[in-house]
């Protein structure tokens, strides 16, 4: 429609056959000698509802060869100039357009088809920056040509109905011939993320090849993400700062399984699960939902942690992580905890309170099992190459060497060696995780020598326990489950030398008596002690446990099971380890050892002491007349 009229003015000539002639064809005999020159403006018109400001050009046609000069379009914000030209003969064409297109001028002029679709989820708050040539054949659009620059600011991406991407700016060179289309120098702009990108894809083939730098921000992501799981999966990571990266893929549209991809990337201050680091960097090369790292590195706890391997391979289709040769001074629970918290309750017993050295090998689940079946795809090797100290609950090493094999169900700890409180250990040990549940069956055998029995107390019982002695000793247990103790069953042996034991009450339930025997007799120290003994459904049983002293020898009989319950009898043989004539005395006070022959049960914290041959009163009276014992003993013990 007009509101004012279109001006136009043509100037035009062409030569007409003779009139005698018989009436010629107008194609092969005018048309040739047309020639026009002309303009046309108008201003105010409407097309498809809107608004036209003005349009004018220069054409002209000659030889049967158009000419469209200075064409410029004024409509809203879209300011357009053209020009063209076309060959009636050949059929050839060509167009230059460039200016600026507003959105809102084309909307009303497209079809219902998947373009408008997908145009009016675009919202553009600046007209589009283009600068376009075209040529081809209109008989034969396979040659189709196209070459040009466009450039837009501000605009966004609906993806649902809550979510939408804005861009700060889009550019890119491009051109399209034989079917391919080629990107070049294309930059775009989102927050923190910027990409710098070249392309090219067939519409023949549907390949496509792309080389890709810039960074990446989580955030540009999420708008793209409608599946729940996709969503829950990336809050996992948190970027300080956006990734880094520098890459070429190559692939087919048709299936993106064939997605192939090598370059590099760094990223600085994130975090997973919580857990930060400082840096990681590496190559890589992405093929079959695989993604491998070669030769990364990363840093945390301002770079006195480190990771490093000469291969990382993230099977995304299997959810699984695989080391080659790798190498860490990082604390084990970081990357546990960045799996997840149920594998975090799994292992976290088992602590380094320092980060160990350790070559690492084989492969663990990338996602945080929810049962003890989830765990079938672990194959993970952990070898400490330095001593490190560690501790299970309340037990520690102050520095510990070994392997540690993590295999589906299975933990194997093998040639573990260490200090431990003040000796030597050595021991391994197997765990087997029952699917379906959190319990755990396992055997194991420790020995150790010279063990500071003090320091263990410390950690078992009382910082302030006097308690002395070198501990060496065996212990096996050949199956038990976490669940319960009265499931372990095995053997072992220790030996005590340079002791003090009185302050276990136990052992010290007839120190007392034997001081009022003997002032000082109770609390003579222990030279040494042994026993063997067997382990049944948590119950450890002992034929003979001897304790030796300068002046005395106490001898256990009976069991103890794992929660302390106690059933023993013990004797204390008066001055049986005396020298030369220590036999003989004991013989004759064989009936005071009879007096001091008594059942132990209830608690080992609190032991229930019932005599076996006399009431307390009498055996008390029997003492009164052995008080000159005592210069017996200042004999062998002179002050």
């Amino acid at each position: 429609m007009w509101t004012q009229p279109p001006r136009l003015w043509i100037n035009a000539t062409l030569t007409l056959p003779p009139w005698t002639n018989y009436p010629a064809d107008w194609r092969e005999a005018v048309a040739p000698t047309v020639r026009l020159n002309g303009e046309l403006a108008f201003t105010n018109a409407v097309a498809g509802g809107r608004t036209v400001d003005y349009l004018q050009t220069q054409f002209s046609y000659e030889n049967q060869y158009w000419k469209l000069a200075a064409l410029d379009l004024a409509q809203g914000r879209t300011r357009l100039q053209f020009d063209g030209d076309a060959d009636e003969t050949t059929h050839d064409f060509s167009g230059h357009l460039r200016g600026a297109l507003d959105a809102a001028s084309v909307r009303p002029f497209l079809v219902e088809n998947n373009l408008a679709v997908q145009l009016n989820q675009v919202s553009f708050y600046e007209p589009l920056a283009l600068d376009v040539a075209v040529q081809a054949n209109w008989q034969d659009w396979q040659t189709l040509a196209v070459a040009g620059n466009v450039a837009v600011t501000n605009l966004s991406l609906t993806t649902t109905v809550s979510n939408q991407l804005d861009l700060d700016f889009l550019r890119t060179g491009f051109s399209y011939t034989n079917r391919s289309w080629q990107l070049s120098g294309l930059e775009a702009a989102a927050g923190r993320t910027y990409l710098d990108a070249d392309a090219e894809t067939s519409e023949t083939t549907r390949k496509f090849t792309a080389n890709l730098r810039g960074t990446f921000d989580m955030a540009s992501l999420k708008p793209f993400l409608t599946n729940s799981k996709a969503i829950e999966g990336l809050n996992i990571v948190h970027l300080e700062e956006p990734l880094a990266f520098n890459f070429k893929a190559a692939g087919n549209w048709r299936d993106l399984s064939t997605l192939m991809a090598t370059g590099s990337m760094a990223l600085t201050n994130f975090s997973i699960r919580g857990q930060p680091a400082d840096r990681v960097a590496g190559n890589f090369f992405y093929t079959n939902q695989n993604l491998m790292f070669f030769h990364p590195q990363m840093f945390r706890v301002r770079g006195t942690q480190m990771m490093k391997a000469d291969t990382v391979t993230m099977d995304f289709r299997h959810g699984r992580l695989y080391f080659t040769n790798g190498f860490s001074t990082v604390d084990p629970l970081y990357v546990v905890r960045c799996i997840g918290p149920k594998t975090t309750e799994i292992v976290e017993p088992y602590h380094f309170p320092e980060p160990p050295t350790a070559r690492v090998d084989g492969s663990s689940p990338m996602r945080d099992v929810k049962e003890m079946d989830d765990l079938d795809d672990a194959n993970l090797t952990f070898v400490i190459l330095k001593p490190t100290p560690f501790q299970w609950r309340d037990l520690r090493s102050t520095g510990l060497t070994g392997t540690i094999h993590w295999h589906g169900q299975q933990l194997v700890l093998t040639d573990i060696k260490g200090e431990i409180y003040g000796g030597r250990g050595y021991g391994n040990a197997h765990f087997y995780f029952k699917p379906g549940s959190p319990d755990a069956d396992f055997n194991f055998a420790i020995a150790v020598t010279n063990l500071n029995l003090h320091l263990l107390a410390v950690d078992l019982s009382s910082p302030t326990n006097p308690l002395e002695g070198w501990v060496t000793g065996e212990l096996t247990v050949t199956n038990g489950n976490t669940s319960t103790w009265r499931s372990w069953n095995g053997y072992g042996d220790a030996r005590l030398s340079k002791g003090l034991l009185w302050n276990i009450p136990i052992f010290g339930l007839a120190s007392g008596a034997l001081n009022l025997f003997s002032p000082g007799l109770g609390n003579s120290r222990a030279t040494d002690a042994t026993m063997k003994f067997g382990l049944t459904n948590g119950v450890i049983y002992s034929d003979l446990l001897e304790m030796h002293t300068p002046t005395m020898r106490l001898e256990y009989t009976g069991k103890v099971d794992l929660a302390q319950n106690v059933n023993a009898r013990v004797t204390a043989k008066l001055l049986r380890n005396a020298p030369v004539v220590g036999s003989m005395v004991s013989t004759v006070l064989w009936p005071v050892s009879k007096i001091f022959e008594c059942q132990v049960t209830g608690q080992l914290a609190h032991p229930k002491v019932t005599p076996l041959w006399l009431p307390g009163p009498i055996s008390n009276m029997l003492m009164l007349p052995l008080h000159p014992i005592r210069s017996i003993e200042g004999i062998f013990n002179p002050p």
